[in-house]
């Protein structure tokens, strides 16, 4: 597809539209010269040597896969004195005349640019692999509230409603959607002293602590009920209050199952969810 001039220049012979195998083997890694098998190892460091006159180039194979080529990046393999000389001869036709030292320093330059590029690809790669592991984490962690028997709501700091699981639209009657945007206060609160109880859970959760006890609600369509809730505040690195989530049961709902030993064991078990997930 393309030749840099300066292959051109040390190897003339080159052509476009010919194989690159009557030109060069791979001295390095241990691959046939075939498209398939250099773009698998795209990490390793690539030794090509010409047929002809046994010349090496040292350096780097990129793929791009979404148009389907591979780059060679590399600079003559100094080995010797004799090698030296041959490739001060190919290169007469320089436009300046420096000596050969500057020019050495110049493909030890294009050396070192090609290890900083592979450590950043290396770098890139390892937090692709970190960014997805959260990614699964957090999934993990939407999985196990969406099949939670327990009214899961999170709010921003301002108790705007971010998110709520299936079990909140269950027990409530308010779907995902009626439900975004909206408050607690102005879901659930069904008289004027009932205010003084959210008063009270904001004053608890803005010193960092966790609110339990029990809050009167109301379904969609105005039926009441009791429902027992656990508050507790989302902080980030600067211990400012980032998000406030509430874990709900229907009173009844306790009553006609077991009483566990910890009753608190469900809650505190989605609680350490939230912190072990990535997201805020």
């Amino acid at each position: 597809m393309h030749l840099g001039e300066a292959m051109l220049r040390l190897c003339p012979g080159l052509e476009l539209g010919k194989a690159l195998d009557q030109f060069f083997w791979v001295k390095h890694p241990n691959v046939p010269l075939e498209f398939d098998a250099i773009s698998r190892e795209t990490k390793s460091l690539f030794l090509l040597e010409a047929l002809h006159d046994h010349q090496q180039f040292k350096g780097q194979i990129l793929h791009n896969e979404r148009k389907g080529l591979i780059f060679f990046l590399g600079s003559p393999w100094i080995s010797d004195n004799d090698d030296l000389k041959t490739l001060g001869h190919k290169l007469t036709d320089r436009p300046s005349k420096e000596s050969i030292s500057d020019f050495l320093l110049l493909i030890q330059a294009r050396g070192t640019t090609l290890s900083d590029t592979r450590r950043l690809a290396e770098k890139l790669a390892k937090q692709r692999s970190e960014m997805q592991k959260a990614v699964r984490k957090a999934e993990l962690a939407t999985a196990v509230l969406e099949q939670a028997a327990d009214a899961v709501e999170v709010t921003d700091a301002d108790f705007q409603i971010l998110y709520v699981n299936k079990a909140f639209e269950r027990i409530t009657g308010f779907s995902r959607d009626e439900a975004l945007g909206k408050t607690p206060l102005s879901l659930f609160c069904t008289e004027p002293h009932e205010q003084a109880i959210y008063e009270e859970i904001q004053q608890v959760i803005a010193k960092g602590e966790i609110w339990q006890g029990i809050l009167q609600g109301k379904r969609k369509g105005g039926v009441s009920y009791q429902h027992e809730a656990t508050v507790f505040p989302v902080q980030n690195s600067m211990d400012a209050m980032t998000n406030i989530v509430t874990i709900k049961r229907e009173l009844s709902d306790r009553k006609s199952s077991p009483a566990p030993e910890d009753p608190g064991g469900s809650l505190s078990l989605l609680q350490t969810t939230f912190e072990a997930t990535a997201d805020g």
